[in-house]
This record gives structure tokens, C-alpha cells and sequence, in this order.
């Protein structure tokens, strides 16, 4: 019998890999869209109703136009064989030395267990190891959890915008970054 998902994280040490794969399949869409449901919270904030399973679809086929479908990584993040995450980012958007992290999505369960944190820093280290020295993305001023989460992981506002989410609300949004190069990382550290 597969371990209580809830339990997972409990005194685990992330420093290991967590595997990724591009969401491809009906059952990579199935298993994101479990992950969507566990945060339902979250879609009932947004868009006013439960996900849906077109939700994921819709995702994994939104990007802007000028990115190659190269660049582009609708994904599942696994651990131990289970999904825990869904991260929808871009390389080279909207500048070419960042990736812009469009969708970052934590199975709700898995809440603050340290799970997104160990998550962010593969994803930062797979975007230095690609050449990127920033990450950029937004969050919706009304996303609290989200917002204390990027500050702790060292994401700063660098601007705010009003722009039309997909669910025909305006929204008011901010634009964070993190400096992540390895030039960058070593000139903090010898700050310190």
C-alpha cells in the first residue's frame, strides 16, 4: 500500500531529485488535474468554481507565440513514483536571460512540508545549469500564501501591473524576479 501522501515531507530530507516529466499523455493530464483539485481553494479564488479537467489542457497548450514549444515546460514533478507539482515555465521569456515561471502548483496536501521550497531550488538550479541568470513571474495580489512564499524563497517585486486574467477578472499583479546566475550567488555568499 502506497504511503499516506499527507505524511510525505514529515522529516524527509529534499535534497535529492525530484523527477520531472512533460505533461503529455491523458494520465500526465489526469494526475495534474488531481493536483489542481487539491487546491481547489485556490481556482474558487480565481475563477469563481472547482477546476475543471480542460483546465489542464488549456494550460499545457497557453504559451506566447514568439516562444518555440522547445522552451516551453508544462510538467509534472514526482516523487517517489507520485505526482506532488505542476510547473508550467518558459526559457527565455520575457527576456532571454530569464525563464518565466507561469504556474507553480503544490498538491495541497503537501503544504508546507518543505516540498515547494526543495522543488523551487531544482528548478533554479536547472535553469543556471541552462545558462538563465533570472526568474521571473507574477502573482495575483489577492494570492497571500502565494506571495508570502516567493518572498521567503528571495523573489522581490519589481513592478506592478493591471492585467485581465483568463477568468475575465481584472487583476492586479506583481512582478517578481530572483537573481539566480552563479555569479550572482557567489557575490552574496562573500557578502555575507
Amino acid at each position: 500500500m502506497p504511503p499516506n501522501i499527507a505524511e510525505w515531507g514529515k522529516g524527509m530530507d529534499f535534497n535529492g531529485r525530484f523527477e520531472h516529466k512533460k505533461i503529455e499523455t491523458n494520465q500526465d493530464i489526469l494526475q495534474a488535474y488531481e493536483i489542481y483539485l487539491s487546491n481547489a481553494k485556490y481556482f474558487h479564488t480565481v475563477a469563481g468554481r472547482e477546476p475543471e479537467l480542460q483546465d489542464v489542457s488549456g494550460d499545457r497548450l497557453t504559451s506566447p507565440q514568439l516562444v518555440q514549444e522547445s522552451r516551453t515546460h508544462f510538467e509534472l514533478y514526482m516523487m517517489g513514483g507520485r505526482p506532488v507539482a505542476v510547473l508550467d515555465a518558459l526559457e527565455g521569456y520575457p527576456q532571454a536571460d530569464m525563464v518565466y515561471i507561469d504556474f507553480f502548483m503544490v498538491d495541497g496536501k503537501l503544504h508546507r512540508k518543505g516540498i515547494g521550497r526543495a522543488l523551487l531550488a531544482q528548478i533554479e538550479e536547472r535553469a543556471v545549469q541552462s545558462g538563465y541568470s533570472r526568474i521571473h513571474l507574477g502573482v495575483w495580489d489577492q494570492n497571500k500564501k502565494a506571495m508570502a512564499f516567493w518572498k521567503a524563497v528571495g523573489y522581490e517585486q519589481v513592478k506592478e501591473v493591471e492585467t485581465r486574467s483568463p477568468y475575465g477578472q481584472t487583476w492586479n499583479v506583481h512582478v517578481m524576479e530572483k537573481k539566480i546566475s552563479a555569479r550572482g550567488k557567489d557575490e552574496n555568499e562573500t557578502k555575507g
